[in-house]
């Protein structure tokens, strides 16, 4: 309760007008629109303008609650070793949402030799870098399904808002560092959805390198005559290993489904009555990746 209060204060009355009269005109905009301009256009038009409008009007109720919470200026910042930090400044950062461009000004804690705090940080979960935890995980989701360049431009086109390749790939490179660190912390499985055995699966997949991994030939003389194993016209390739371990409760296959597999027709078999699963079906499913090789991959 005493949170709710204190975020209620960080914004005057006068702040908070302004911030509902920015909401009240976006409204207003899409009301006109609908009844006015929509009506001459077609329905692939209409969809287009009316998801600009109402991401605009995301913004500012977004931008509402970002001010609600003010600067986070407190009293007193004490380190974990139990150094006080004095107030220094206020510091204002870049926060781009999937609605768009915001500014957020956050107090700023501070003392000669130590490294600086902003308990506003904390306190909204600001990610280190501009983007927003929501906006990487809709990105970095795409990027896993095609080409890098092409995933963010897609996300960037259908938001309307500027997505850089450069800064998700950083994004991708540091969460691939917390990795392990997931998995150990990750919760294990209730026994009683597991079946009774276990299936691992793994294959082998060529990965572009890039041009700083690349082994550098020093004499022309050096460069084969033909590709290597792994390497294709697109560039040199290094292997990547994807895995998956999961649980099953095996079953004799019948006549019927061998014909459908030799025949590679799509059999699907039906779940008999009383059945709270069916047989065969994978549980519990754990999909990995990784640079390292086969084995490392393998026994991980």
């Amino acid at each position: 309760m005493s949170q709710a209060l204190s975020i209620d204060c960080a914004l005057s009355t006068s702040e908070l007008d302004v911030l509902r009269q920015h909401q009240n005109n976006h409204l207003a905009s899409i009301q006109t629109f609908i009844q006015g301009k929509a009506m001459d256009l077609d329905l692939y038009a209409v969809e287009k303008e009316l998801f600009r409008l109402v991401m605009a009007l995301g913004k500012t109720f977004l931008g509402e609650v970002i001010a609600r919470h003010g600067s986070g200026k407190v009293d007193l910042v004490v380190e974990a070793s139990g150094q006080k930090l004095p107030y220094h400044d206020d510091k204002k950062t870049d926060y781009l949402s999937i609605f768009g461009l915001l500014e957020i000004n956050r107090a700023y804690y501070w003392r000669k030799g130590h490294e600086g705090v902003c308990p506003l940080d904390a306190r909204i979960n600001l990610p280190q870098r501009r983007y927003s935890y929501l906006l990487n995980d809709w990105t970095q989701n795409t990027i896993t399904e095609e080409p890098f360049e092409k995933a963010v431009e897609r996300i960037g086109k259908i938001l309307g808002i500027p997505v850089s390749k450069l800064g998700q790939e950083c994004v991708a490179r540091e969460s691939g560092l917390k990795f392990d660190d997931f998995y150990r912390q990750k919760v294990p499985y209730d026994e009683k959805t597991e079946g009774t055995h276990i299936g691992i699966e793994a294959d082998g997949k060529g990965v572009r390198m890039i041009a700083s991994e690349k082994p550098e030939a020093t004499d022309a003389k050096e460069k084969p005559v033909r590709r290597g194993k792994g390497e294709k016209s697109g560039g040199l390739r290094k292997m990547a290993t994807a895995t998956a371990d999961f649980t099953f409760n095996p079953e004799a296959r019948t006549p019927e489904e061998m014909v459908s597999l030799i025949m590679k027709e799509a059999h699907q078999r039906p779940v008999r009555l009383g059945e709270e699963e069916k047989p065969r079906m994978a549980l519990n499913t754990t999909v990995a990746a990784s640079m390292a090789g086969k084995q490392a991959a393998i026994d991980a």
